[in-house]
């Protein structure tokens, strides 16, 4: 079985049989993990040396330092793949992360799940987006904050709200009445002036014969969305509970 690389929540690698195979510093899970983000070209191995030791004015030693860490990890790793595609191509002036390397990867397997479930419908639908978001157990690169990641962190984080969002429509359909409303509230705790989803939410109490908790429900919400648009709650929503 492949290595499997999980860059969601904690930095962690795993072995076929799942047993954790660490790299000694939390840089050399960084450097591991900017070469994946950016995988669609070679890296100077100077550019390297200066976004991951910064602070070093020797050009030579943070040189140095970089290669020890990349020909620490591909050891590492390569001891798992005998044989097999290198995670890292490195050069003597440049790295790259290699796409041909036979690893799993939770972040790519929950684009891959997203993918697959615009081309489904119904339960199928369904069973592809909470894969997803069972492979999303926490921020991409958790507790990481270099601006090369803040993009990549915030398009997941978005795409995770999509497929939430997605869920709520298509358990709707399936009139699952309480799961679309457990993915409305899980957006709503984050969104709480989303006044659309309000009225989703409202909507779906009412299909599920809970008038008592559509009540609770804006009573809760209904301030927030009246506090950032500066206006009543629009009469929609309010026409719901009235």
């Amino acid at each position: 079985m492949p290595l499997h690389i999980c860059f969601f929540g904690a930095l962690r690698i795993e072995d076929g049989g799942g047993h954790e195979v660490k790299l000694p510093t939390r840089r050399a899970y960084l450097i591991l993990a900017y070469l994946w983000l950016k995988r669609d070209r070679t890296h100077k191995r100077d550019y390297l040396a200066s976004l991951f030791w910064p602070d070093q004015q020797d050009e030579t030693r943070a040189r140095n330092s970089l290669r020890q860490e990349i020909h620490t990890i591909k050891s590492i790793l390569e001891t798992y793949q005998p044989g097999g595609e290198p995670v890292i191509i490195a050069s003597a002036e440049s790295a790259q992360f290699n796409s041909n390397c036979d690893v799993w990867i939770d972040a790519d397997q929950f684009e891959n799940a997203i993918t697959a479930s615009k081309h489904e419908r119904g339960q199928v639908a369904i069973d592809a987006l909470e894969h997803a978001l069972a492979l999303y157990t926490g921020e991409l690169l958790q507790g990481c904050y270099e601006d090369w990641a803040i993009d990549e962190q915030k398009r997941l984080r978005e795409l995770r709200f999509k497929a939430l969002k997605s869920l709520v429509l298509l358990h709707g359909h399936l009139k699952q009445y309480e799961k679309a409303i457990e993915y409305a509230r899980e957006i709503l705790d984050k969104q709480p002036h989303n006044e659309e989803l309000l009225r989703q939410m409202l909507y779906l109490h009412y299909a599920n014969d809970e008038q008592s908790e559509a009540l609770k429900c804006y009573a809760q919400h209904a301030p927030d969305a009246d506090d950032k648009l500066s206006t009543q709650p629009h009469h929609d929503t309010q026409e719901l509970v009235e």
